[in-house]
């Protein structure tokens, strides 16, 4: 009986143990919104084996010790058990504490005197496990006893989850017809949204030995708004907003192929595929749209609305891995989720490989490399009039090893995001040569921005500001003119519709329109 009872304790304490992983898995971006396969079983079913290999591993040593005749033994085991419990239960309360936004990718970095607090607790835990150790150890035991139901409860939501999506639910919508030819001088615009991309870092307060060339060759040529704004700072919020030209205020990912948004002031969701976007609105324009982008599924929600797109979801897996390289990877996303494990650098899995977690880095390269061979072809085609391009770098995990000029891993752990930088600088490069190239750059207005700064940023140097780059490239433009002004971006959506429809033709006439609407807000009903 107290084998069986070992057991059970060992299965749900492992169980809790990857709380995180579960919660992910479960309710945030490994839901098959953000995958680009139908048939994610696997990796639950490696989820499965890693809790049972964590409860073989608890429960094994919960037998060696029981063998051992010394107290000290028995005593040590109870309070490395009970530290344990403590861990998980600050994963736990962590996991379910507020973030800065619904599906925030970024954590709010902790201050050094929480980190004290957090110290001093975990000593004062520690002695008092120490002190009252067989009572403590016994209530520990009933408490994970009462949760193992849970393990039932995960394990069944894993088995229904694995299950294969309908495949038409996975499949991009049919693309528009083509629309009659516009005036070869008709303008144009490609869209740039950078993933993460930091005003200070950028530019602002760059540090040194940081070259971005093609980012200050673009500056020194637009309008240049240096207090833009983002609408929030997940991007899951972030490009609705952008699109659709309202404030979102939350969304809610519903299948594979829908988003559900809430706009500011309206308490009921609507579906965002259904809802008109800046595409939609170009088309009626007579202006034909191309897409590019990683993350969310555009291809499943507006391909409807293009004549061109290609997707690159956060979940994109471009080659298959086998089960134990998903066994790897839950495990080192669930080792990543402790106590502090995202402030410090030297223990972060993605960013120094402490953890065979390479699959993840050659992901996110593939992703980056994807969405940009793509963006290159949608900017030279002379029948898009209107190109978006939402990029993955410089979001990290580090792909980029800007001393080389490399992909792969950075050099330096503690500066990945300064070499995503680079790479970043790089594809705008790519883009503007694609342009130039093909003979559309004198009609083609570049609207560049980002769907949010580098949440983490405090991690890297102390410092954290919202604002996200804003420059606003005129063809034949080639100096300069700056805007104070505060901008949010959700105005981009009008400000691109009217550079489609020629009504901002000078530099001059971008700032006095920033002047004129940058106050104004775009309500849910609008």
């Amino acid at each position: 009986m107290r084998g069986l009872r070992d057991a059970l304790v060992a299965l749900s304490l492992a169980n809790l143990c990857f709380f995180k992983v579960w919660a992910a898995y479960f309710y945030s971006y490994h839901r098959p919104y953000f995958r680009q396969d139908a048939a994610p079983g696997l990796d639950y079913l490696a989820i499965l084996l890693d809790v049972i290999l964590l409860a073989a591993v608890f429960w094994g040593s919960a037998q060696l010790v029981r063998r051992s005749e010394r107290a000290s033994v028995l005593a040590g085991m109870r309070l490395l058990f009970l530290m344990t419990l403590v861990v998980v239960a600050s994963v736990i309360g962590r996991g379910l504490r507020p973030t800065r936004g619904p599906f925030a990718t970024e954590p709010a970095p902790w201050s050094w005197t929480t980190v004290l607090v957090a110290a001093m607790a975990g000593l004062a835990a520690l002695l008092i496990c120490a002190r009252w150790n067989r009572p403590l150890g016994r209530a520990g035991a009933h408490l994970v006893l009462v949760l193992s139901p849970f393990v039932v409860v995960t394990g069944a939501q894993a088995v229904w989850l694995a299950l294969p999506s309908p495949g038409a639910e996975m499949q991009a919508r049919s693309a528009l017809p083509a629309l009659p030819p516009r005036d070869a001088a008709a303008p144009r615009v490609l869209w740039l949204v950078y993933d993460g991309l930091d005003q200070r870092l950028a530019f602002d307060e760059r540090p040194a030995g940081l070259a971005l060339p093609e980012f200050d060759r673009l500056r020194s040529e637009s309008l240049v708004a240096s207090r833009a704004l983002p609408v929030s700072t997940a991007t899951l919020v972030s490009l609705p907003s952008l699109l659709t030209g309202r404030i979102i205020t939350y969304c809610d990912p519903r299948g594979p192929d829908e988003l559900m948004i809430y706009t500011e002031g309206s308490a009921t969701a609507v579906p965002w595929s259904r809802q008109p976007t800046v595409f939609t609105r170009a088309r009626e324009l007579g202006v034909a749209s191309g897409l590019a982008g990683w993350f969310h599924p555009y291809c499943r929600l507006f391909g409807g609305q293009l004549a061109a797109c290609a997707q690159w979801p956060f979940r994109f897996t471009g080659e298959p891995r086998s089960l134990p390289v998903r066994m790897r990877d839950a495990a080192a996303m669930q080792l990543w989720s402790l106590p502090f494990a995202d402030q410090f650098f030297f223990v972060d899995p993605l960013r120094l490989g402490l953890f065979p977690t390479r699959s993840f880095r050659d992901e996110h390269r593939r992703k980056q490399e994807g969405v940009l061979a793509r963006a290159r072809a949608m900017a030279a085609d002379p029948a898009l009039g209107l190109v978006f391009v939402h990029l993955p770098a410089p979001h990290g995990p580090g792909i980029y090893d800007r001393r080389t000029g490399q992909l792969g891993a950075p050099a330096d752990p503690k500066e990945w995001y300064l070499d995503n930088l680079a790479l970043a600088d790089r594809a705008l490069g790519e883009l503007r040569q694609a342009l130039e190239q093909s003979g559309l750059a004198e009609r083609t207005a570049i609207v560049l921005t980002a769907d949010h700064s580098w949440g983490a940023s405090a991690n890297f140097d102390g410092k954290r500001d919202p604002r996200i780059p804003l420059l606003v490239h005129l063809p034949r433009q080639r100096a300069a003119l700056a805007h104070d002004g505060e901008v949010r971006t959700v105005l981009l959506h009008d400000l691109v519709l009217a550079l489609l429809r020629s009504e901002l033709k000078a530099p001059a006439e971008v700032a006095r329109w920033l002047e004129t609407h940058g106050g104004q807000k775009r309500r849910g009903g609008d």
